[in-house]
């Protein structure tokens, strides 16, 4: 997901981009938002408290909503500013924050089991000591 907002930028106008190139990029968004959807639905429900779940998934749903509508008014800004390079400056943005969007979840330890920095024994990156 996180490289798609560049893949984008390989379109043109051509016939080869607009009969296999266009369709292939709307399937491959589709399956991993899809996926991304169901992992994440997952991780919520790893986290949520057990008496409080319907709070935690309206709350969750409601701040998703504003940040959506916040995102995508925040993009139509910026596609208009010459400055970052129209829409190829925002899809290349948009690439590099979904990229960092990614590091808190190497972080992430789920109950009894090691961290990807654990993992791949990176002692020097511990966050607590042991």
């Amino acid at each position: 997901m996180a490289v798609l907002p560049l893949l984008w930028l390989g379109i043109g106008k051509d016939a080869f981009s607009l009969w296999l190139g266009l369709p292939l990029l709307f399937i491959l968004n589709g399956g991993a938002s899809a996926a991304i959807d169901l992992c994440i639905n997952n991780l919520q429900i790893e986290i949520a408290h057990d008496r409080h779940q319907a709070q935690y998934f309206g709350i969750n749903a409601a701040l998703g909503g504003i940040s959506g509508f916040l995102g995508t008014c925040i993009g139509g800004i910026l596609a208009n500013l010459d400055v970052l390079g129209g829409l190829t400056g925002l899809f290349v943005i948009s690439s590099i924050l979904r990229l960092l969007s990614l590091v808190p979840l190497l972080l992430l330890q789920p109950e009894g089991e090691k961290s990807l920095f654990q993992r791949l024994e990176f002692g020097w990156l511990r966050l607590s000591k042991e």
